[in-house]
């Protein structure tokens, strides 16, 4: 087993947009475009689903057995033990953290994360330090050590919900790295699949590209979303 993983955080019960995850766009549903994109990550890295155990994200599991990947069900709100359980579970010394909504997140920024990593020896590393990228691009890698110390660092229910708040409110506690837009900053934009209108979007997308949006650039996809802006 690989000790480096990318682990996508996924459940059903979003309050703005429910079962988003499993939810069509052409024929696929969106975790699996977010899965194909995990797959174009380099290096021999564990991909990982990580649900909760309730009865709901049974239908998360049964997608990831149907796709042969990894599966891994933990506490439901507390996703720092979530993460923490996961990486115990699988061994792993340090991991991308994914959310299971962002189709659109980019493995070479991943790629560039892992590398200076693990060359610089850091704790964390982003691209969302220093905000350059829209949300649904926000990329970042921790060690198992970083998690351990966040672990038992703090009890406050959004910290623990969101895995990385803890590290950027005591960046001096840790060796970061971040990593900006070398386009330009287009932190503006925004490529989550949050609610019905962002999925329309990402439909709008998959019919007026004309390639696989699986693996649409940076720029391309900065093209592709002033088009549709210009056509809304």
């Amino acid at each position: 087993m690989n000790d480096s993983g990318l682990i996508i955080f996924s459940r059903l019960d979003s309050s703005r947009l429910p079962q988003k995850a499993l939810k069509k766009i052409g024929k696929k549903p969106l975790l699996e475009y977010v899965l194909e994109r995990a797959k174009q990550v380099q290096g021999k890295k564990t991909i990982i689903i990580a649900t909760t155990k309730r009865a709901i994200d049974d239908k998360i599991a049964s997608f990831a057995k149907a796709n042969k990947i990894e599966i891994f069900r933990g506490n439901y709100k507390d996703i720092v033990k979530r993460a923490y359980d996961c990486c115990q579970f699988f061994n792993l010394k340090k991991f991308a953290r994914i959310c299971g909504d962002r189709p659109f997140f980019e493995p070479r920024i991943v790629n560039i994360l892992f590398n200076n990593l693990e060359k610089k020896k850091l704790d964390f590393a982003t691209n969302n330090k220093i905000k350059t990228f829209p949300s649904g691009m926000i990329c970042e890698i921790l060690t198992f050590d970083t998690l351990k110390k966040i672990i038992f660092s703090t009890k406050n229910s959004y910290q623990r919900e969101h895995i990385t708040d803890y590290i950027y409110k005591n960046e001096k506690k840790f060796k970061i790295f971040n990593y900006k837009c070398p386009i330009r900053d287009i932190s503006e934009k925004h490529f989550a699949i949050d609610t019905n209108k962002d999925l329309e979007k990402m439909k709008w997308f998959l019919k007026n590209y004309d390639k696989s949006l699986i693996k649409i650039s940076l720029k391309e996809l900065i093209k592709l979303d002033n088009k549709y802006n210009k056509a809304s």
